[in-house]
């Protein structure tokens, strides 16, 4: 098994245990970091919203690149109007 699959099983145990200590807890993982570790509160807080904005940029990031991968190049754009035909090239006739 890999690490992060170990350490998001302790989380939640984590989390469990204290739901089971305070049955009245609406917030789990921030209410559990401000009881636990009052300092580290604010820079838990400052590092969550971080990671919300890092995540946010991402996602806006890939529906970008698949919208923009889903439409046609800007040379096919014009392929609903009447194609033309190229012109015959003139024959210069010289009476000489």
């Amino acid at each position: 098994m890999g690490f992060v699959f170990v350490a998001l099983v302790i989380n939640y145990f984590g989390q469990g245990a204290y739901v089971i200590g305070h049955p009245n807890a609406t917030n789990v993982l921030f209410q559990m970091i401000y009881d636990q570790a009052p300092l580290l509160y604010i820079p838990f807080l400052l590092l969550s919203v971080a990671a919300t904005v890092i995540a946010s940029q991402a996602m806006i990031s890939g529906m970008f690149s698949i919208v923009y991968q889903g439409s046609p190049p800007a040379s096919c754009r014009c392929s609903a109007s009447p194609t033309r035909r190229p012109s015959a090239s003139r024959r210069s006739t010289s009476a000489s």
